[in-house]
């Protein structure tokens, strides 16, 4: 039994390092995805403005500079600039389907990416935990008895299990 909880909690470190990695990857990829996506958002209802001159005139002399503070806040990637400066113009704009879609737009894909990362984050908690009572086992290896040592072989494998599950939860949503 010594050997199999050295050899377990041994690999298990080492999977779950590549499972953190994997998460990194995915994670990133996903939230530059959807922050392209936003920034599409914010540059479609620019493109509506000029697109119906009435719709910019109405903005401009409400607000002279929200036109130029949307512009500017796609440029620096700031995503709460570029809500609230949505909404001011999706609110003096008569147009309610405009107004409708960009906001549900923004704030589903807001939300998407709030999710993704409050869950990567019990993910990452998960793992670390596993990782942590995996190293912590192994240099008492020797001196754990039978019956001890089949509950921590359940404990480690049992917590193996759910930090890759969900990791292939996060993987999942990433896609």
């Amino acid at each position: 039994m010594e050997n199999q909880i050295f050899y377990t909690f041994s690999t298990i470190p080492q999977v779950l390092a590549g499972a953190i990695a994997l998460i990194g990857v995915f994670l990133l990829f996903k939230i530059q995805q959807i922050n392209n996506e936003l920034k599409g958002i914010a540059t479609a209802v620019l493109l509506e403005l000029d697109y119906h001159p009435s719709g910019k005139e109405k903005v401009t002399n409400k607000n002279y500079f929200l036109i130029s503070r949307l512009d500017k806040a796609i440029e620096r990637n700031d995503f709460k600039g570029i809500k609230k400066n949505i909404d001011e113009i999706v609110n003096i704009l008569p147009t309610r389907s405009m107004r409708e879609q960009a906001t549900k737009l923004f704030e589903t894909k807001d939300r998407i990416k709030q999710e993704l990362i409050k869950d990567s984050k019990q993910a990452l908690i998960w793992i670390s935990l596993t990782i942590i009572l995996s190293i912590l086992v192994l240099p008492f290896a020797k001196c754990i008895n039978t019956f001890f040592a089949v509950i921590i072989f359940i404990l480690g494998i049992l917590l193996f299990i759910i930090s890759l599950t969900m990791t292939i939860y996060i993987v999942y949503k990433s896609l």
